[in-house]
């Protein structure tokens, strides 16, 4: 019964490792951005944020070795939280939605860092406070909204979505990124621009050919020139979040395999 049993774990474990996340966790890591984000009015802290992420990115992409750099304020496989259910522009959302989509705040590039394919475009500098407030939505949120409109989910590029206040432009539909788990479905996923939105944080992710320790003295000196108060931190590779959440897993199949 043992063996039968760590046999059927050793399975599952096996297709668990091969669930396709909607990123890739090689060659990529995050570590911890600090930034001043003080400014005595919103319109003021958006311009400040903006300049001053811009200037990261482009400091930190211009090292030798980073193939593509992005910053977001929660990283997959972590903590996240909801905003409300933002829905087609003059279509009422039904009754018995309790829960919205997971809400991340993201720089131009930080799709790309991370592996994740989008249908339609990146954020981009350009997407001011002034211009168009516009998002990104995963592909499982799509296919939702598009239940109850005429367009279908992969033609939500283009549409407009409201939050009960404003309308977005959903310029991208991304990959389903698995967000508390590797096991089971993803859920609903939307990004905002940190250009038009504030971040709780800041997470630098790279994607490196190198290994990414070979990078981390750079990366923070380049950190610290923008910010002298930049506070030490290590490159943790978005693998360790990934063999993180299949630890439990992982503990029991070895376990019972052991008996």
């Amino acid at each position: 019964v043992l063996l039968v049993g760590a046999g059927l774990l050793l399975r599952s474990f096996l297709k668990v490792l091969d669930v396709d996340l909607g990123f890739e966790p090689a060659h990529a890591a995050a570590i911890n951005v600090d930034f001043d984000n003080s400014a005595p009015t919103r319109l003021g802290s958006l311009q400040k944020q903006t300049l001053v992420l811009h200037q990261v990115l482009d400091r930190v992409s211009a090292i030798p070795g980073i193939q593509a750099a992005g910053i977001v304020d929660y990283l997959p496989l972590g903590q996240n939280r909801s905003w409300g259910v933002p829905f087609p522009k003059g279509v009422m959302p039904p009754q018995g939605i309790n829960t919205g989509p997971l809400v991340y705040v993201a720089t131009p590039g930080y799709m790309r860092a991370m592996g994740t394919r989008i249908q339609g475009r990146d954020f981009t500098w350009d997407d001011t406070p002034k211009s168009t407030l516009v998002v990104m939505i995963n592909k499982s949120y799509a296919r939702f909204l598009a239940n109850y409109t005429k367009w279908t989910d992969n033609s939500a590029v283009g549409e407009i979505l409201n939050d009960g206040q404003q309308d977005f432009l959903v310029v991208g539909v991304v990959d389903d990124v698995h967000e508390e788990g590797t096991e089971g479905e993803a859920g609903w996923q939307i990004y905002y621009p940190v250009t038009q939105s504030f971040p709780n944080s800041a997470e630098l992710v790279i994607r490196t050919s190198l290994p990414p320790a070979t990078l981390a003295t750079s990366v923070m000196t380049a950190l610290r020139e923008l910010n002298p108060k930049q506070s030490s931190a290590e490159f943790r590779p978005i693998q360790a979040l990934v063999n993180h959440a299949n630890s439990p897993r992982q503990f029991f199949m070895l376990l019972v395999a052991s008996f």
